[in-house]
């Protein structure tokens, strides 16, 4: 009776032709799969709890091309002949919300705590490139191209909200 849920499962490809001798290769959103689970209860006096999961599969992307990027710093030269040769991790969220409701004569009020990415998960990212540096931000000579480490990004994202509908 006070339980709800939407789920929604979806496998796909998606390909194109490059053009050139007409072999199919992964669109850079072609995931493969793509899941969506939501549900809630809603209890008494107006109070309700929902949460939801999505997952998303492997990202295919084109890399960097070292020798270009390197050659017309700080422009990112893409190697779109080896695009889908390497992916993403799969990303997967999971989301919690309460609301409480007041109805009155002709408006109503909700007031909701949403936590976002309750797991903590990293979002995925492709990788990023600078000039090798020392200590005080200097180029170092000879100058090279190195992989900058990936910030952390899987932050717990709580949040307070007002709705108001009327």
């Amino acid at each position: 009776k006070n339980f709800y849920a939407v789920t929604s499962f979806t496998f796909y490809k998606s390909e194109f032709t490059n053009g050139v001798n007409d072999n199919f290769i992964p669109a850079v959103w072609d995931n493969g799969i793509l899941i969506s689970l939501l549900g809630g209860y809603k209890f008494g006096n107006n109070w309700e709890i929902s949460s939801r999961y999505r997952f998303l599969g492997r990202t295919p992307y084109a890399p960097i091309d070292e020798a270009a990027t390197f050659a017309n710093y700080p422009a990112v030269i893409r190697d779109y002949s080896r695009l889908g040769s390497v992916e993403l991790d799969p990303f997967s969220q999971w989301d919690i919300r309460i609301d409480k409701k007041w109805n009155f004569k002709k408006w109503s009020l909700d007031l909701f705590l949403d936590v976002q990415n309750v797991l903590g998960q990293q979002l995925p990212a492709e990788p990023s490139f600078g000039l090798d540096r020392d200590e005080q931000g200097n180029v170092i000579e000879p100058r090279s191209l190195i992989q900058i480490p990936a910030a952390t990004n899987g932050a717990v994202l709580p949040s307070l909200g007002i709705v108001v509908n009327i």
